[in-house]
């Protein structure tokens, strides 16, 4: 049942496409862009200048190598705040790789902060060691390896409930080589939507940038 549940919100990249021709700019909402494991802010410059040239309002995650976190999450909820208080607006969370199993986390633990979280390339359904493939499986081992505050909230996340104010969306590819693409996908997501960049291409994939645009909220 929640096998054929998952089938029904697999979208083609391609509908979305064709379904964004005319539309307006982006409501202006602040949007925080989350990098993979090892990686940075500077990582994701290209999606904010992106996302600012759409008409939202990229804010950075404040991790300048994404390998604690605890200090991380904490970090982009301090920023949050911030954004959400002066804005009055809550945000979008775009979070790449292990960067999306942070923002799944910060939606569910603060959902007054967060409307939206969309996975790019992050695998939800099992623990990332158990998706991953034997070359990343090591890397994140020496990462995360005896590391309490990773294991908890990564054995969490395959079965946390989502807040119903929070909406879920995952992008997947089948060349990702990275993890097991089936489990990128997400059975508690709005869509689950196939690209087909590799997973070391999404953060920087226009199709990826262009599907984004497609799934958020727009100028009325």
């Amino acid at each position: 049942m929640v096998q054929a549940e998952t089938d029904r919100r697999i979208v083609l990249a391609e509908n979305i496409l064709n379904g964004e021709k005319g539309k307006p700019r982006g409501d202006g909402h602040p949007v925080m862009p989350v990098p993979g494991l090892l990686k940075s802010d500077e990582d994701m410059r290209g999606m904010r200048d992106w996302l600012s040239e759409e008409g939202y309002m990229p804010i950075k995650s404040g991790i300048r190598k994404n390998r604690e976190p605890g200090p991380h999450i904490l970090g982009m909820i301090s920023r949050l705040e911030s954004v959400v208080r002066e804005t009055g607006q809550k945000a979008t969370l775009i979070g790449v790789s292990l960067g999306g199993i942070y923002s799944i986390v910060v939606g569910v633990m603060r959902p007054d902060l967060v409307q939206r979280v969309v996975l790019i390339g992050t695998a939800t359904t099992r623990h990332v060691r158990d998706a991953a493939n034997r070359r990343y499986r090591k890397i994140i081992d020496m990462v995360i390896g005896g590391n309490p505050s990773y294991e908890s909230f990564l054995h969490a996340v395959p079965t946390t409930s989502i807040p119903a104010e929070v909406e879920l969306f995952s992008f997947f590819t089948r060349k990702d080589k990275v993890f097991n693409w089936r489990c990128c996908v997400d059975p508690r997501a709005r869509q689950n939507i196939e690209v087909l960049d590799s997973h070391y291409e999404l953060h920087k994939s226009p199709e990826v940038f262009r599907i984004i645009n497609g799934v958020l909220p727009k100028v009325a």
